[in-house]
């Protein structure tokens, strides 16, 4: 209780020194704001980065995946058979 009275009374008393502790507080609150707002940018931006690799991997297996199961249907590796050229 005694700290918050000493506080009140170490109050800058004139209009200038008043102005200068105010914008002094005003100058904290915004680096803070400043400090969140980047590190939000930058959680944004990585989780994007995240979910781009991530659509890019299934798309990848996917891919994959049609091409070593339709591949040997669609195209025979090796000599024509016999009956097919028949």
């Amino acid at each position: 209780m005694d700290d918050h009275v000493d506080e009140l009374f170490d109050a800058p008393l004139t209009c200038e020194e008043t102005i200068e502790y105010d914008n002094r507080i005003e100058d904290n609150l915004e680096s803070e704001i400043e400090e969140d707002q980047e590190d939000v940018n930058y959680r944004t931006r990585w989780e994007e980065l995240e979910q781009k690799f991530a659509r890019f991997e299934r798309n990848y297996r996917a891919r994959r995946i049609r091409e070593l199961t339709t591949t040997p249907i669609k195209r025979r590796r090796g000599r024509p058979s016999k009956k097919i050229a028949a």
